[in-house]
């Protein structure tokens, strides 16, 4: 039941800088030069960070003349991510809740 396919789902997502441009992205699409000055990230880390998780398909990309706007894909990612917010505001309120 838990294939190859979904290690790399979760491996994709264990990357709390990856996790972070997705949470940006949830507020609104953005060009890898915003991820890069509101994540505080290098420009080659996030360029590299947005390639996996466009393999993945969690974000998507359209080209505007030189740009990329990266955006959530609303399809799967965009939901998972506001419940994992949901469930973390529920459930993880306390700091050190989940630590093992």
């Amino acid at each position: 039941m838990f294939s190859p396919a979904h290690q790399q789902f979760l491996k994709t997502l264990s990357n709390p800088k990856r996790v972070a441009l997705m949470l940006l992205l949830l507020r609104k699409p953005m060009t890898v030069s915003e991820l890069t000055r509101k994540s505080g990230q290098e420009q080659s880390a996030v360029s590299h960070h947005l390639a996996r998780l466009k393999l993945c398909q969690f974000v998507r990309n359209k080209v505007n003349g030189k740009e990329r706007i990266y955006s959530v894909n609303e399809e799967t990612a965009g939901p998972l991510f506001r419940l994992m917010e949901r469930h973390v505001k529920k459930y993880c309120s306390r700091v050190g809740c989940c630590n093992t």
